[in-house]
C-alpha cells in the first residue's frame, strides 16, 4: 500500500493534490521489533504514522525507571512524542513488534498543513484523540482497581496482552509485573 492509498483509506483524505504531495513526501519503512522511532530529547524531524504493528511511548521517572506512557496499535495512529513539530521529543517511541510505518518530514508536513486546512483539521483531531486517551488512562490509573485497569486494557487493546511484554503492560497500567501476572491468571482461570 502506498502513502496516498493509506491516507485515503485511514484518514478519509480524498483531495488528489494532497494525496500526491503526501505520496511524494512520505517514506514507508518496514521496521523491526525494538526499533526506536523517536528518541526523547531529540527534535522530531519527521512525523511517524503506524501502518502495521505495535509501538509504545516511554520516559524515565526521577529514579530512572522506565514508564510506558502510551501504546499505539491501530493503523493510522501517529507516534506523537511532543505537541510541537520542531520541539524536542518528550518521550521515546519504540516498536514492540515488527511492523510498517509511514514517515513524513516535519517541515514538509507543516508546509502542507499551511496550504491545506483539512490537514490542519486532521492534525487537531489526532491531537484531541491523543489527549482523550491520556485522560482516559489517568482516570483508570488513579480511580480504578488493578483488576478494573486490566479489564479495561483487554477491551481497549484487544489481542495485545499476548503480543506485548507483561512489564510494559504493567507499567502502562501503573502496577508491577507480579500484580499483572496474578490478574492474568485470575482472568484465565475465571476466578
Amino acid at each position: 500500500m502506498d502513502a496516498s492509498l493509506f491516507c485515503s483509506t485511514i484518514y478519509g483524505i480524498k483531495n488528489p493534490e494532497i494525496l500526491r504531495e503526501i505520496n511524494d513526501a512520505a517514506v514507508i519503512e518496514n521496521v523491526s521489533k525494538g526499533t526506536v522511532l523517536i528518541r526523547a530529547g531529540e527534535p522530531q524531524t519527521r512525523i511517524v504514522f503506524l501502518m502495521e504493528g505495535v509501538f509504545r511511548g516511554s520516559f524515565l521517572d526521577i529514579n530512572g525507571k522506565e514508564i510506558t506512557d502510551c501504546i499505539g496499535f491501530r493503523p493510522g495512529t501517529a507516534a506523537m512524542a511532543s505537541f510541537g513539530f520542531e520541539s524536542p521529543a518528550k518521550i521515546s517511541i519504540e516498536m514492540m513488534t515488527a511492523g510498517k510505518i509511514m514517515a513524513i518530514p516535519t517541515r514538509q508536513l507543516t508546509a502542507m498543513m499551511r496550504k491545506y486546512p483539512e490537514l490542519l483539521v486532521l492534525y487537531n483531531k489526532l491531537l484531541t484523540d491523543a489527549l482523550a486517551s491520556q485522560w482516559e488512562l489517568k482516570v483508570m490509573v488513579y480511580q480504578c482497581t488493578a483488576m478494573q485497569r486490566y479489564e479495561w486494557f483487554l477491551k481497549k487493546f484487544p489481542g495485545l496482552a499476548d503480543k506485548v511484554s507483561n512489564k510494559y503492560i504493567a507499567s502502562y497500567l501503573g502496577m508491577n509485573p507480579v500484580t499483572l501476572s496474578r490478574l492474568r491468571r485470575s482472568v484465565r482461570d475465571g476466578v
